[in-house]
């Protein structure tokens, strides 16, 4: 079977027909079910996308309306709440006009067990007052003022029917309260439930005004259980201001929730129960998450244990949905709260539900309605069930089709092969013959088509064959033998040229890239020395093969003078430098390495001028030539001998400045110390001790400035001296001129810290006034003790001096700024006001001054 398949052309054209026909049904069958098999897949994707999109968007527009409708009722309570307040401000601006118009007189009795004003309930309204044991005047005005709002409540309770109460508390302490008719019977205890919590009313608002800066227009409080029955009561506060923007009372409308959100929490009256029956109900969540309204029934679903038995499906604000014990509730609770609207699909109880929020604007709180996908996708599956039986009907009948199709092409194939392919094995058996040698066979076919020609053909070429066969024999024998001589010497030479050919790549290579090297090198060379504020010149042969712009502008020559000129370097250098130039260029071409050194050059207008060169050796097209660098330096030096001259003369001055400043210093104490004797010469001559002393001290003060200007004039540094040195030298001079003794010993313990002229002077001053009264005033008699003074300095530049003695002590009673002494006023007037410090008396071991100040930066005075 194989053996007469592989020799039978017929066979193979069959199976090969066959093979062509089966790779093209089968693709295409399979094409054919895919796209069935996508079409269906891809309908029904379509399908279940468009249902739940349309459904989201139902339940969307559902949950916003709703919200819209909750933010209407909130909307017009604060309208409502609004519109009394406003009322209220036109009483308390013409309190004493409404109070005067004619009516009944409210009366108010007291009660016993809680001090406690009240009315008798009139026309629903019941008034109280707990704003003092009695009612003045002034708050009986007002209240006759208030009773004139009765119609303005009456009016906000007709268009808020579903409101309980709409009161009135005033910051004097009066409330009037509306309540509603089937809650009078408790009128005053609603009255007292009213009041606890208009009380947080008014103190809400003022925390509001402080925190924000202004009032609010309406305020809503929390949830909070209120009145007859336990319900969730919420309620709308607004202000009620006077011209002068005092916050004289608030007016509130209690609103039950229950009656607002019946419709989501009765099971009978759900919203939508038309539409989705059974399996739709909403919930309403607070800014926080807090559980506002849930439906009882649903609570198991979400894991949420609340006790509602008391509160009608309404709860305390303490129960959260983040609280749940269902896994997958907590996490939707930012995303249900973080949004104005959003869906989100979530298992419960192994079945998908989806949650569709809404923000209730007035307030901030979310509804959000849910729902069972599965009512949903019920269409989808109808639509999928039914689109399946379709395709495969489809699919069975073009499988019948297309095995009908195959039949009745393997038939026709069948017949078609038989009729051409018997021709062809005549003519192939002729081919076999001929080609074994046999020249003298021939195929004859009575046929008129191509193959009749082909065999016509075929005799013809067999004919022509058997003519050449000799001719062929001999031009082979020939030909044979021209080419094995031809193909020797052509790969002789082709070797030969092949490695020329590479020798002369490989030196075409290395050549362009020397080339393109050296051009990119030069190029690099020439920008940088045409952009260099120094000039540069190439010498070669004692001529200027190449100047920079900065080289032209420095001589004055123009390019083509310097270079086609005919210049040589000798030109341009001073003859008393040409032949140290000389022996520099002999030095660059031997390799020797020189500093730069300065030359005299000549311009082109015969001027000259000093120039600092440098150079090294380089190459130019080819031969060894000098790169010079030149640099015109005759500004540089005639400034610099200008600055020579200028120091020297600055130097001169300073040092006879310096010689006038320390004799100032000098004549200054000499002056000083002649003041000092003519005033102890005048004192031996005045009897009275008292002006003595006055005397004595002022020669002290003066003795004080004088050794200021004598450590200066002995001092290197003529504007500041070491206080420590300076305190220690002037404390123990004052001792000796005023202590006949030893009975007063001295302690100096002094940092050396260095101060300018402008503050020692003041601080001796006020070191000799304290060591005076401390040498006067702290040893009476001949008492014995220590005078001290101790200087420091800290890191902040904080100077502290403290003076002062261990004697008898400064009585408690004085004051030193409301002391008249002299001396004393010169201390606080030196330390506070020159020196800008402080001044601190310490009075517990004897009497010590505390000076501080900070020793400022010094201006320099020559």
């Amino acid at each position: 079977m194989i053996k007469q398949f592989q020799q039978q052309l017929g066979v193979k054209l069959f199976v090969l027909l066959v093979v062509l026909i089966f790779l093209a049904i089968v693709p295409l069958t399979y094409v054919v079910f895919s796209a069935m098999s996508y079409f269906g897949n891809y309908t029904t994707d379509i399908n279940r996308i468009q249902i739940k999109e349309q459904a989201h968007t139902y339940l969307a527009s559902i949950a916003r309306e709703q919200a819209h409708k909750y933010d209407e009722v909130f909307s017009h309570v604060e309208v409502a709440s609004s519109l009394v307040a406003a009322q209220a401000r036109e009483v308390y601006d013409n309190i004493d006009y409404y109070a005067g118009f004619p009516g009944e007189r409210i009366e108010l009795t007291k009660k016993r067990e809680d001090s406690v004003f009240h009315s008798l309930q009139r026309d629903g309204i019941i008034t109280a007052y707990w704003g003092g044991e009695n009612i003045n005047p002034t708050t009986a005005v007002e209240l006759q003022a208030l009773s004139r709002l009765d119609p303005v409540f009456k009016g906000a309770k007709k268009e808020i029917p579903k409101s309980v109460a709409t009161h009135m508390i005033t910051a004097t302490g009066i409330g009037r309260y509306l309540i509603d008719e089937n809650l009078l019977d408790e009128g005053f205890e609603n009255t007292l439930v009213a009041h606890r919590r208009a009380s947080t009313e008014l103190q809400a608002i003022r925390d509001y005004t402080q925190k924000s800066g202004m009032p609010p227009s309406t305020l809503w409080s929390r949830e909070y259980w209120g009145y007859k029955d336990p319900q969730v009561m919420i309620t709308a506060t607004s202000p009620v201001i006077d011209s002068r923007g005092n916050i004289r009372a608030v007016t509130g409308i209690d609103i039950p929730l229950q009656r607002i959100f019946d419709d989501m929490l009765n099971a009978d009256h759900q919203i939508l129960s038309d539409v989705m029956k059974d399996t739709l109900f909403a919930f309403l969540l607070d800014s926080e998450g807090r559980i506002i309204a849930f439906p009882s029934q649903y609570l198991a679903l979400f894991g949420i244990d609340i006790n509602t038995s008391s509160a009608d499906s309404f709860e305390l604000p303490d129960y959260h949905l983040s609280q749940s014990t269902v896994e997958v509730i907590p996490p939707l609770v930012p995303s249900l709260l973080g949004a104005v609207e959003n869906v989100i699909e979530v298992k419960l109880s192994e079945e998908m539900y989806i949650l569709n929020m809404h923000s209730l604007h007035k307030l901030n709180w979310h509804l959000v309605l849910v729902t069972k996908e599965k009512q949903l996708v019920s269409s989808i599956y109808r639509t999928e069930q039914a689109l399946s039986g379709t395709i495969d009907l489809l699919i069975r009948k073009f499988a019948v089709n297309t095995v009908l199709m195959l039949i009745f092409v393997l038939v026709a194939v069948f017949v078609a092969v038989g009729y051409f392919v018997a021709p062809l094995r005549r003519l192939s058996e002729a081919a076999l013959r001929v080609g074994n040698g046999d020249l003298k066979t021939r195929c004859y076919l009575n046929r008129k088509d191509e193959l009749g020609t082909l065999a016509d053909s075929f005799n013809d070429m067999v004919r022509q064959l058997e003519s050449a066969a000799d001719i062929k024999k001999d031009q082979a024998r020939e030909l044979e033998q021209t080419v094995a001589e031809r193909t020797k010497d052509l790969q002789n030479k082709n070797f030969l040229l092949r490695n020329v050919i590479c020798e002369l790549n490989l030196e075409s290579d290395r050549r362009k890239r020397a080339v393109q090297a050296l051009r990119k090198s030069e190029e690099q060379v020439r920008v940088a020395m045409d952009a260099s504020l120094a000039g540069h010149v190439i010498i070669q042969d004692m001529a200027v093969k190449y100047a920079n712009p900065t080289v032209l502008e420095i001589f004055g020559y123009s390019l083509d003078e310097l270079i086609d000129g005919n210049i040589s370097i000798n030109d341009l250098v001073a003859p008393e430098y040409r032949e140290d130039v000389l022996h520099g260029l002999d030095e660059k071409f031997s390799g020797k390495i020189k500093k730069p050194f300065v030359i005299g050059c000549n311009r082109k207008d015969g001027a000259g001028f000093d120039a600092l060169v440098g150079g090294a050796q380089t190459v130019w097209k080819g031969n060894p030539a000098v790169v010079a660098t030149v640099m015109d330096i005759s500004e540089q030096k005639q400034t610099q001998a200008q600055l020579e001259v200028s120091k020297k003369q600055l130097q001169e001055s300073l040092a006879e400045k310096e010689v006038l400043l320390r004799e100032i210093y000098h004549r200054t104490k000499n002056n000083m110390l002649v003041i000092i004797s003519m005033l102890n010469l005048q004192a031996m001559d005045i009897d009275d001790e008292r002006v003595k002393t006055l005397f004595l001290e002022t020669e002290n003060r003066i003795r004080a400035m004088s050794l200021v200007h004598e450590k200066l004039y002995q001092s290197q540094n003529l504007v500041e001296i070491d206080l420590g040195q300076y305190l220690e030298e002037m404390v123990t001079a004052l001792v000796h001129s005023m202590v006949i003794g030893d009975r007063i010993r001295v302690q100096i313990k002094c940092a050396k810290v260095a101060v300018s002229i402008d503050n020692i002077v003041p601080l001796g001053l006020a070191v000799n006034e304290i060591i005076t009264n401390s040498l006067k005033h702290g040893f009476p008699g001949d008492g014995k003790g220590t005078v001290f003074v101790t200087l420091s300095v800290d890191s902040t530049g904080v100077v502290e001096l403290v003076a002062g003695d261990n004697g008898i002590g400064l009585p408690e009673g004085i004051d030193i700024g409301s002391v008249r002494s002299f001396g004393m006023q010169i201390t606080v007037n030196l330390i506070e006001k020159q020196l800008r410090g402080s001044l601190e008396i310490d009075r517990s071991n004897g009497t010590s001054y505390r000076i501080r100040f900070k020793e400022c930066m010094r201006q320099k005075r020559i």
